[in-house]
């Protein structure tokens, strides 16, 4: 969330990056906050994966990733209509 609501705005405001193919978001394109999102996603399921193999409980391990699925979802719908007001990526 911070990098979404305040490092990506700094970041433009301070001239850190500039994007070819500017977007909605301060610039960034669509497949960046894309990005961004799936390695936190990864990294939040490996960190369960790893939690859930110490403590040999699979059944939090499959209840994190059940927990996940709503966001990946949220995600594919926001995408299809990126695409289709705007565009690929």
């Amino acid at each position: 969330m911070l990098d979404l609501f305040v490092f990506e705005p700094l970041a433009k405001i301070f001239g850190y990056w500039a994007w070819t193919h500017e977007s909605i978001w301060f610039g960034s394109p669509v497949g960046n906050i894309i990005g961004g999102f799936l390695v936190i996603m990864l990294f939040i399921y490996s960190g369960e994966l790893i939690i859930a193999r110490i403590k040999g409980d699979m059944q939090q391990l499959a209840a994190s990733f059940a927990a996940m699925t709503p966001n990946l979802i949220i995600l594919i719908g926001v995408l299809k209509v990126w695409i289709t007001l705007f565009g690929l990526i």
